[in-house]
């Protein structure tokens, strides 16, 4: 199977996935997405916290990301404010907010890398 077949594959399941209505998930795109998709470690935003910066760590040359983030809490959904392609700032709206939230984060590579990447959260106050 070719490389451009299997990132093609992955892109659409990836696209199909997030499409599906779920009423406690928003996601997010910014930047080229028809590059190379590297999956990032799932992220757990802790509860009793609304607002959070995320951090995307840059594995490769990375020209797009998506982010999917999902709070048993909502709704209303979370809000995702896209600042840039390593930063993201989620707002928890569900109230009370008692819960995990996962975010789950896609980079696009320009070339292949081996890295695996990661996001980090840093808790804002409100």
């Amino acid at each position: 199977m070719s490389p451009t077949l299997v990132k093609s594959f992955v892109v659409f399941a990836f696209l199909a996935l997030v499409s599906a209505r779920d009423d406690k998930c928003t996601t997010v795109a910014k930047g080229d997405l028809n590059h190379i998709p590297v999956q990032l470690p799932r992220l757990n935003l802790p509860p009793y916290q609304q607002k959070w910066d995320l951090s995307i760590s840059q594995p490769c040359d990375v020209v797009g990301m998506m982010m999917k983030v999902c709070d048993p809490d909502s709704p209303p959904v979370p809000t995702l404010d896209v600042l840039s392609t390593n930063e993201v700032i989620v707002t928890r709206n569900g109230n009370p907010i008692q819960h995990s939230a996962t975010v789950d984060t896609t980079v696009f590579c320009k070339f292949d890398t081996h890295q695996v990447g990661s996001v980090r959260a840093v808790p804002l106050r409100v």
